[in-house]
């Protein structure tokens, strides 16, 4: 590593700060950014996403903070006069920092960028005849205006970066005051619009034209002079150029563009120099600022802004973290096109400063593209942890324009299922989005070296299995040297994610395929949510008795003496009302005796309700009505993890209904430590049918696991065993971690009639037939 470093260091001389007032990178980088490093299990790599502060920087704020008063600059008084000196010296400072003519700008502070744009469309004076033209690599805050411009009477057009940049027929010729909007860095590209050229050629079209220029992405790593790209208006966030604080963007204002297009819909406290309630009268002050803030602006982080200016001029400014985040990037780039090659498409320009926009195939024959939730959900998994990003980053055109698709694909995804910002990354072997690193300002070579080396691990080696396969290809025997295959084990679980009840002899399975009161209750939180054991791992310390013979449930906390019974047969009173599972919604009674609720919040410390599902919508499973694990996947798990010094997990962390007793098979597969990358078989991955006593089943696929496995369930608090991480380096497929498979009842009604199945009955099973 050390040689590869100072091979790159040698090539990348502006690399690490060195000669700035903060020092090279790694006498700092440790006490400005204590959380991250491979040392620490976190890289970042999301910088596009949100900058980082660094540790002076907030101590800085907060020190200050603690040591003044800071009041409502509206108000008289010492503290208010002193708040709004500081607030001015703040504004200023920002209009120095993006103009070498501040006076020729107004500066409004917003709560974001999004918020920035909504006021500039809000106030411009479209009507019909005006336009409102955008690039197709814009963000979707930019898109959003087209419905102001639509209400106004106006049109919108969208264009192609390329074609904005060429001039010509492309652009629309408005009679009206009309409105451009252009990213001068593409979010997810990184491509660098060239801005003075698009004005020249906007001007040149019509002087109904007005320029706005978004430079949420480029401020970053670039000092903008926006009186020399001839932009009328600027928009972007501070939190994307120095970490903090959030909630607090900028809006430039050319002040001969105010005069002649802005207009206000709106004003608040402060705004106004007289106002009558009850008459149509208000006359605004001239002060653009105090207009376009309406209400009580966020002095407080307005304040703190000069601290994250100082920690960019202690780098050396704008220039000095450009080479040096540059520097970075392209060695990625470099380094993962080797590791890749033909398995690799990028979709960053050469123009990006910090930010490699890519795609993966999987190697073998089938080449088929890699999702990317599969690479985050892995990243999250790894060690060191990486942050990174993945699907199209709020940018639909440019994501377009990579992905070589039309409108017609977005359609046909969203008719899938697909929505912005989900998980579902890959539609009918269509990519619905790429992946994104992006490097900042403390961004180091170790930082970009643990990303290439995830990626050559996971992505660039060869080897791997698939499911449904055992390791020489074959089947595997389910001879076992005492006999048939039993059931070890019966599991009901009485209220969703609270403890398991292990059944002791026989236990009845419902028509429907349920046993007979699992996941027959829920709680459910305040805006009508099921609760679930990985958001409230104390659910885990919450038991549930049911006594089949007087048709009664007991529950019982640890730590709590007292006790709640339900009469399973009694009328627990209530109102059906929504309830949702998963992202599914279903009606269920919730129960409206209010000593539950307080019991139940007295132990888990939230207010929640008990809800009783209704009879013949299912219950509150979240994919199908059994789960069943083998006591050999989980020894084997173990063995991988006692391999890698980790703890012993207990078979009830995965909340099965039913665990087999597989014995010692002939072939079974055991871990040895080393884990092979994707999915190898566990035993019941390759069944197809089960027979328990005298009921059958139907394997139902492959359970996809979370990080409620990483809840102790005997203590209900978050272990420190990375279950996920060990069942990730085998227990791939398509992007998901799997473990244990779902069944259910053969026949449309659970086979037609209710049954019991018992611990110590024979499981026949029928496996997949080969290939």
């Amino acid at each position: 590593m050390e040689r590869r470093k100072a091979n790159f260091m040698k090539r990348n001389s502006k690399y690490g700060y060195s000669s700035s007032k903060k020092g090279f990178i790694d006498t700092w980088r440790g006490s400005e950014f204590p959380a991250l490093g491979s040392e620490n299990g976190l890289v970042y790599a999301d910088h596009a996403g949100a900058a980082l502060p660094m540790k002076s920087q907030m101590e800085r704020g907060m020190e200050e903070a603690a040591g003044a008063v800071f009041s409502n600059p509206h108000s008289s008084g010492p503290s208010a006069a002193r708040t709004k000196v500081l607030v001015d010296d703040a504004r200023h400072r920002v209009l120095n920092h993006f103009s070498n003519r501040p006076r020729a700008y107004n500066l409004v502070f917003t709560p974001n960028c999004s918020g920035s744009l909504s006021l500039l469309a809000d106030s411009f004076s479209f009507e019909e005849g005006s336009e409102l033209v955008y690039a197709m690599n814009c963000h979707t805050s930019v898109v959003a205006c087209r419905e102001k411009a639509k209400r106004a009477g106006g049109s919108w057009k969208c264009l192609g970066l390329d074609e904005m940049e060429r001039g010509g027929e492309h652009w629309p010729v408005p009679s009206k005051p009309s409105l451009v909007v252009i990213p001068m860095e593409c979010n997810f590209s990184g491509r660098v619009a060239e801005v003075k050229r698009i004005v020249d050629c906007v001007k040149a079209t019509s002087d109904q034209y007005y320029v706005c220029v978004d430079v949420a992405k480029y401020a970053a790593f670039n000092k903008i002079e926006l009186e020399e790209i001839g932009a009328d208006f600027a928009v972007g966030s501070f939190y994307k150029i120095f970490g903090s604080p959030t909630g607090l963007g900028f809006l430039f204002l050319r002040k001969s563009a105010v005069e002649a297009v802005i207009n206000p819909r709106h004003y608040g406290g402060g705004g106004v120099s007289a106002i009558l309630p009850n008459e149509d009268f208000t006359v605004l002050r001239k002060n653009v600022e105090e207009v376009f803030e309406p209400g009580t602006i966020n002095f407080r982080g307005i304040i703190s802004l000069r601290w994250g200016f100082d920690s960019l001029d202690d780098l050396g400014g704008a220039d000095a973290m450009k080479d040096h985040v540059q520097s970075l990037t392209k060695e990625f780039k470099r380094v993962m096109g080797e590791l890749g090659g033909d398995d690799i498409e990028f979709h960053s320009h050469e123009s990006s400063c910090s930010i490699v926009s890519f795609s993966l195939k999987r190697r073998g024959r089938e080449r088929e593209w890699i999702g990317y939730n599969e690479v985050i959900n892995l990243a999250e998994l790894s060690e060191p942890a990486i942050q990174m990003r993945g699907g199209c980053f709020c940018n639909q055109g440019a994501c377009l324009e990579a992905l070589q698709c039309e409108g017609a694909s977005v359609k046909k995804w969203f008719e899938a299922g697909h929505v912005c910002g989900d998980s579902l990354d890959v539609v009918d072997g269509e990519r619905t989005g790429v992946l994104r690193v992006s490097f900042g300002r403390e961004s180091t070579w170790e930082d970009m070296d643990s990303v290439v080396k995830f990626f050559k691990a996971h992505f660039f080696c060869s080897g791997g299995r698939s499911v449904g396969k055992s390791a020489a290809g074959g089947e595997v025997s389910l001879k076992r040297g005492g006999g048939d295959i039993k059931l070890k084990a019966i599991y009901v679980y009485p209220i969703k994610s609270c403890a398991a009840m292990e059944v002791k002899g026989n236990w009845p399975i419902e028509l429907n395929g349920n046993l007979k009161f699992d996941r027959e209750f829920c709680l459910v939180d305040a805006s009508g949510v099921a609760m679930r054991l990985n958001r409230y791992p104390r659910m885990a310390t919450i038991k549930s008795t049911i006594d089949l013979d007087n048709n009664s449930m007991t529950i019982t906390a640890e730590g709590h003496t007292e006790s709640l019974k339900l009469d399973l047969e009694g009328d627990l009173g209530g109102q059906t009302d929504a309830v949702s599972v998963c992202s599914n919604v279903c009606r269920a009674y919730y129960v409206e005796n209010v000593e539950y609720s307080i019991w139940f919040e007295s132990v888990l410390k939230v207010k929640c309700f008990l809800a009783r599902r209704v009879k013949g919508e299912g219950c509150f499973s979240n994919e199908a009505p059994l789960l069943l694990i083998s006591s050999g996947s989980v020894r084997r798990l173990n063995s991988f993890r006692r391999g890698n010094d980790k703890l012993e997990v207990n078979e009830i962390s995965f909340r099965p209904n039913l665990v087999v007793d597989d014995g010692e098979l002939e072939g079974e597969l055991e871990g040895e430590g080393e884990l092979e990358g994707e999915c190898s078989e566990n035993m019941e991955d390759g069944w197809s049918k089960i027979s328990i006593g005298s009921l059958n089943f139907a394997v139902d696929g492959l359970c996809s696991r979370c990080n409620m496995v990483e809840v102790d369930p005997l203590r209900g608090s978050f272990g420190k065993g990375g279950v996920l991480r060990t069942l990730g380096g085998y227990r791939r497929e398509r992007g998901r971690i799997v473990f244990g498979v779902f069944v259910k009842r053969e026949g449309e009604t659970g086979g037609g009639e209710s049954g019991v199945i018992g611990v110590g009955d024979d499981v026949i099973v029928t496996r997949k037939e080969a290939g």
